[in-house]
């Protein structure tokens, strides 16, 4: 069922970082003399112009972004005089598609000499500032655009953005195995360091590329999303903006994470897509799966068919394609010589699209006989249909001896998808046995699950729970005087933000009164005497309305699911479960904007972190405090549920390292190992400088913390010759700390001795990371 987003729930605190990766495309071309053609800089150069991608005021405000550790310190957002692109690799031989390396920096550097540029018009790009003190280098490289952001939306939200320019600028024509493989690994280089993934394609292999992308980025958790346009954003009339600002906008304010395809005011699953017009702006339709985003007045979102991810796994791209694939198309006449010259080796996939439901000829002996001797030999066929909606059946006979021949049925996939998931499967070195049973398993969302009783159930369960429920509350005198309508009130504050948790409650009162009214009028018999019909002390027939029983469902539902999982209660999660079935939803939030994860992890529940984990729960849904579940189970020093957690993919997001770097250093002075351990486990980088640039390891030498020094040079990651603000590692500092103390009295004398342990404990590592 498609619903309005509950903006208040789904929706991530103040700004979001999003990266575009530019491949190329209509959308950023110019017209010239030749045609439209790209321009290598233009297209991030033309967004810092136009006032809906980058407010340029942005940097007059010390509010702009609200969780920076600087508000000075806004230079990055000024308009760009150019954009830095990156260098694509070129489709190589066959064996380039079998690389498990991530590009390297010098592919992604922009000249032609292989070294990025340091200046602009004259101006210094490399040392591109950031409003964030400890702003990632990577992020902050010159292989971006400058930072650009966007106006506050309806919602009150930013989203800053930088661009990856490719170099050279394809069409999507020209688009290869490598390209997608290129793209895979961009976005597991920056995973950790943006929220969201925007990329900018050509239209004309679009649907390839994203249900290529949606089977390489493996365990994904965090939103993807390509878009194009049929008319480029230098045209004064143009889709250009609307696609992308659409994309921007649901990527910056929405956790959806799989591969999409944002095109007409609409968001696909993109291994569901297929580009079904080549003049009109609605280019792109998915036949067998309704959207996941429709964007009118409204937002709508269709988070029961939204994927989640259920496995405790970390994101990684999956590297390798097989490109001995090829799609085969019937037609009326097909020559057995024409199958076997097309089924020679080295081919080893075939999507063979067949007419009508998975219709083939079953009076031609030498046809099948030739899909039998491929299959025979390992060729993995798939039979896929030439229509455009609709999927393979084996309801006629034509289709029934197909199977005969080991040909795997498609169902609804479509032809690009049938091809990227052949190509991902045979990469992997399963048999051409495990590759037929997992083309007919639904991986990524890209074939239908056929349960035709589910939504039925779901409705019925629904119904017969909502009125138990309201049947109970109007039994036990909680619904007070219903006769009158309840007075709703709509606290609104300086910033035109109605009050949540005024309107749930309203919504609530509204509900139930209708379903009291309900009763009372269902109450009343049709005797002609007027008498009530309804026995005494009978449970009251209560009748509802779909929008009575949503206003209900949503009110009511999250604050159970959340309160299910703070207090573990794993039996009323899957009563929920039960009861809800596929609009099970794990990332509303309760009155203080917290995911039930949230929830769990920062109440030591580990058993209901594994089961929100296992049902889809993200891990990177930020609370309204901006801070993230493993933020939650780290303070709670939980180790369990950080294992969990980190297992499934999560990280420090970059708003909260600022927070999490004094507490880790404060326990390092401390000598909190126990903290140490914790952070350490969630991800924190040992050597991630504070103030004065002076690390962990100096500031536990400076306190005299033998634990925390020990604990510290243990760990395989510590680096010894990192330099603070006057010049001094962590020895040097030390000695020079040890030189300058007195031995007058006892305590001074412990000191002095406790240093004189710190120093020979440094200068052990040294010692031994030298003999290595």
């Amino acid at each position: 069922m498609l619903r309005t987003a509950d903006v208040e729930d789904m929706l991530m605190p103040d700004v979001s970082r999003v990266l575009i990766i530019y491949t190329g495309g209509t959308i950023g071309m110019k017209n010239t003399e030749h045609g439209y053609m790209p321009e290598p800089n233009y297209f991030s150069s033309r967004l810092s112009t136009l006032g809906r991608f980058h407010d340029s005021t942005a940097s007059l405000s010390p509010y702009a972004l609200s969780r920076t550790s600087s508000t000075g310190s806004m230079l990055d957002l000024l308009p760009p005089n150019t954009a830095t692109a990156t260098k694509l690799a070129s489709p190589g031989p066959e064996s380039d598609l079998h690389s498990d390396a991530a590009p390297t920096d010098s592919e992604v550097k922009a000249t032609s000499g292989g070294q990025a540029p340091t200046t602009v018009n004259g101006e210094d790009i490399a040392s591109d500032t950031t409003s964030d003190i400890d702003a990632d280098p990577i992020v902050e490289s010159s292989i971006f655009s400058p930072w650009l952001i966007t106006p506050p939306s309806l919602y009150g939200k930013r989203i800053r953005y930088r661009v990856l320019e490719y170099c050279p600028l394809l069409d999507s024509c020209n688009m290869t195995m490598n390209h997608w493989i290129h793209i895979a690994n961009d976005v597991e280089r920056f995973y950790s360091h943006f929220d969201a993934f925007i990329i900018l394609h050509g239209t004309d292999t679009m649907a390839y590329t994203a249900s290529a992308l949606s089977f390489l980025l493996e365990d994904l958790g965090k939103t993807v999303i390509l878009t194009g346009s049929q008319i480029p954003i230098s045209e004064v009339r143009n889709d250009a903006i609307e696609n992308l600002l659409g994309a921007l906008t649901i990527a910056g304010h929405f956790v959806i994470p799989e591969v999409s395809l944002f095109f007409g005011n609409t968001l696909y699953r993109g291994n569901r897509t297929s580009k079904v017009d080549a003049m009109n702006f609605a280019a792109f339709d998915s036949p067998n799966l309704q959207p996941l985003v429709k964007m009118g007045v409204n937002i709508q979102v269709n988070w029961s068919d939204v994927l989640r991810p259920t496995a405790l796994t970390r994101f990684r791209a999956h590297k390798n394609m097989n490109p001995n694939v090829a799609t085969l198309r019937l037609f009326p006449g097909i020559t057995a010589a024409a199958i076997r010259a097309f089924l020679r080796p080295p081919l080893v996939g075939v999507v063979l699209e067949t007419y009508g439901a998975g219709n083939a000829p079953n009076t031609r002996d030498d046809f099948i006989r030739e899909l039998r001797l491929a299959s025979a030999r390992g060729v993995v066929i798939v039979n896929c249909t030439q229509c455009t909606k609709g999927l393979v059946s084996d309801l006629y006979a034509t289709s029934k001896h197909l199977a005969e021949a080991q040909v795997v049925p498609g169902r609804d996939m479509t032809s690009e998808c049938a091809l990227t998931k052949l190509s991902y499967l045979l990469s992997k070195n399963y048999t051409p046995e495990e590759c037929r049973a997992l083309m007919g398993k639904n991986l990524r969302g890209e074939l239908t699950t056929v349960d035709p009783h589910h939504e039925l159930k779901f409705h019925n369960r629904v119904h017969h729970f909502l009125q138990y429920l309201a049947a109970s509350m109007f039994s036990q005198r909680m619904l007070g005087d219903l006769s009158q309508p309840p007075e709703t009130h709509s606290n609104v504050d300086r910033n035109g933000d109605a009050d949540a948790g005024s309107n749930d409650t309203a919504e609530l009162a509204c509900a139930l009164r209708s379903l009291h009214m309900s009763h009372v009028g269902s109450a009343v018999g049709s005797h002609g005497d007027g008498e009530v019909s309804n026995p005494e002390g009978a449970v009251p027939n209560l009748t509802t309305t779909r929008e009575e029983r949503h206003a209900v469902e949503k009110t009511l539902f999250p604050i159970l699911i959340c309160a299910a999982s703070a207090t573990g209660d794993l039996d009323g999660l899957r009563a929920l479960r039960q009861i809800l079935g596929s609009q099970f939803q794990l990332n509303c939030v309760d009155y203080s904007g917290r995911t039930p994860l949230h929830l769990a992890a920062g109440r030591n529940r580990a058993t209901a972190v594994e089961f929100l984990l296992r049902n889809g729960a993200s891990v990177h849904v930020l609370d309204q405090a901006g801070h993230t579940p493993l933020f939650d189970a780290v303070l709670q020093r939980n180790r369990r549920c950080i294992e969990m957690l980190v297992l499934a993919g999560a990280h420090f997001n970059d708003k909260e390292l600022g927070e999490l770097n004094f507490r880790f250093l404060n326990a390092a002075v401390k000598g909190d190992i126990d903290l140490l351990e914790m952070f350490v486990l969630g991800g924190m980088d040992v050597n991630r400088p504070g103030f004065d640039n002076r690390t962990a390891l100096h500031l536990a030498c400076s306190a005299g913390q033998v634990k925390s020094v020990t604990y510290l040079l243990d760990h395989p990651k510590i680096k010894l010759g990192l330099r603070d603000r006057w010049g001094r590692t962590a020895l040097e500092d030390s000695q020079a700390f040890y030189d300058t103390m007195s031995d007058n009295d006892g305590t001074s004398r412990h000191k002095k001795g406790t240093m004189r342990i710190l120093i020979q404990l440094l200068k052990e590592k040294v010692n031994q990371l030298n003999q290595i």
